[in-house]
Parts: structure tokens; C-alpha cells; sequence
């Protein structure tokens, strides 16, 4: 990623984290990078596009930490490291549903999501094929709704979203689930 792509996602996380998303302007986020409007429009046509590239660029962190899993891995290691740290980052998730929201009146951003959620999906099938618990499509499909509902929760209610409880606890059902 170039180095004012960056600058411009970084900015943008603050000013959403610190505006909001809806009073968060691109001339804000210019002036926070450090960059004059017109380069901001060069890489970003419209604040949703880079709306969208800032959660998908926080994502990309959460997930790329979670390399090397295979039959081994802890479940519920995984689910805990997973939940923390998507609660860690209160900014993406407010960020997350505000889109997630915004899609439902908004094709081309459903579109969007259809995709990510394809990713995601793809990513999860991986994860339960090599941890080789049941239909890893199946598995893979129900545990990002329940990271879904889980987030949710924890922006509604924190205390009572614990992540290593949940993450145990899920751990036993897929177990379970796949000893039946």
C-alpha cells in the first residue's frame, strides 16, 4: 500500500472514531493526512469507498494474525484472539454495522459485503477444514454469524460478551457438534 493510501486510511479511522462516520468530512480527513482534497478524490471517488477500504483495511490486520492453522490449533484460542481483538477495536466495528446498515438501501455496497462475506466464508472453510471438525462450508458460515451477533452484543452490552468464556464455550458446541 503506498504511503499516502495510508496516510489517508489511518486519518480517516481517527476522524471516524473521533466524528463519527456522517460528520466525519474528506476535507477532515485531508487536513488529518496531511494531503490537499483533490489527492484524497484521486484515490477515493466517494467517502463510502473509503469508508469501506478503512473497514476492510482493519480486517485485514484482525486476520492476517491468525496465519498457521492447521488440525492442532486451539478453537477456542483462535475464537478468543478473533473476539479480543475485533472489542479492541470498538472504531471498526461501529464502522461494520454502520455499513452493514448502509447496505441494505445501497446495491452496489450489498454487493460489497456479498463479497467480503465470501472471503470471509472462504477463510473460515480453511480454518475448520485443517482444524478437521465437520462440514468446513457449514462451520464456516455459522461461526461468522456468531462473531457477528457476538460483536453486536459486546457494542450493545461489553460485560456481557466475555471473549475467553464465549470462546470455551464454542469450542465445546463445534466439538460436540462434530462428535455426535
Amino acid at each position: 500500500m503506498d504511503n499516502n493510501r495510508e496516510k489517508i486510511i489511518m486519518a480517516a479511522r481517527k476522524a471516524f472514531a473521533e466524528k463519527g462516520i456522517h460528520r466525519a468530512t474528506l476535507g477532515d480527513i485531508a487536513r488529518e493526512a496531511g494531503i490537499a482534497k483533490g489527492t484524497l478524490y484521486y484515490y477515493y471517488k466517494s467517502k463510502e469507498s473509503l469508508v469501506f477500504e478503512v473497514l476492510d483495511h482493519g480486517i485485514g490486520v484482525l486476520l492476517n494474525g491468525f496465519g498457521g492453522i492447521n488440525e492442532e490449533t486451539d478453537l477456542a484460542g483462535l475464537t478468543r484472539g478473533l473476539l479480543e481483538a475485533m472489542t479492541a477495536n470498538t472504531e471498526l466495528l461501529h464502522i461494520y454495522f454502520h455499513l452493514l446498515q448502509e447496505s441494505f438501501r445501497n446495491p452496489a455496497l450489498r454487493e460489497r459485503f456479498r463479497h467480503k462475506y465470501r472471503e470471509w466464508r472462504e477463510w473460515g472453510t480453511v480454518v475448520f477444514r485443517q482444524c478437521k471438525l465437520g462440514d468446513p462450508e457449514e462451520l464456516s458460515t455459522l461461526f461468522i454469524a456468531i462473531l457477528d451477533g457476538l460483536c453486536l452484543q459486546w457494542l450493545v452490552e461489553p460485560e456481557a460478551v466475555n471473549p475467553k468464556k464465549i470462546s470455551l464455550a464454542l469450542a465445546k458446541l463445534f466439538d460436540h457438534q462434530v462428535k455426535k
